[in-house]
């Protein structure tokens, strides 16, 4: 039986046919995932009408199980990969409050105090959700209510 298969396999070598192509084709494909890649989401994120300078956006399935994403905001813009389905958000932006506080690293300097500025509606309390679809998504968010005073 091993004959044969050399046999068949000289034979198919003979008359110019190679499986190497296909089988380079096939790898490639496996290795790329068939050529699909994760959904993009991009948007902006504004608090009171104003984007948020700076600030984190997070991505959880809404069903609890599934990876996670999550970027920098900045300039009121985010961009990244994620799964697809429905999602919810959370969406941080600590600001200066305009308070000195003593440096928690131990430095023994006064530093500028942050607190959150976006309401816990839209982080630890989210009402956000949106869904993730194949290829390019754009979700943008208007969120009201800032926590500090001036932005």
């Amino acid at each position: 039986m091993t004959e044969h298969r050399v046999d068949s396999f000289m034979s198919t070598r003979r008359s110019g046919v190679s499986a190497w192509p296909a089988l380079l084709v096939l790898t490639a494909l496996a290795a790329t995932g068939c050529g699909r890649s994760s959904p993009i989401v991009e948007g902006i994120v504004t608090l009171d009408g104003v984007p948020i300078d700076a600030g984190t956006i997070e991505l959880f399935p809404a069903d609890g199980k599934g990876p996670t994403a999550g970027t920098g905001i900045k300039a009121g813009r985010y961009r990244m990969e994620t799964a697809e389905g429905p999602k919810k958000v959370w969406i941080n932006s600590p600001q200066k409050d305009g308070t000195k506080m003593l440096d928690p690293g131990g430095s023994g300097q006064m530093i500028d105090r942050r607190v959150e500025s976006v309401p816990d509606r839209y982080n630890a309390k989210t009402e956000l959700e949106i869904t993730i679809k194949p290829g390019r998504n754009t979700h943008d968010f208007s969120l009201e209510g800032s926590k500090v005073g001036k932005r």
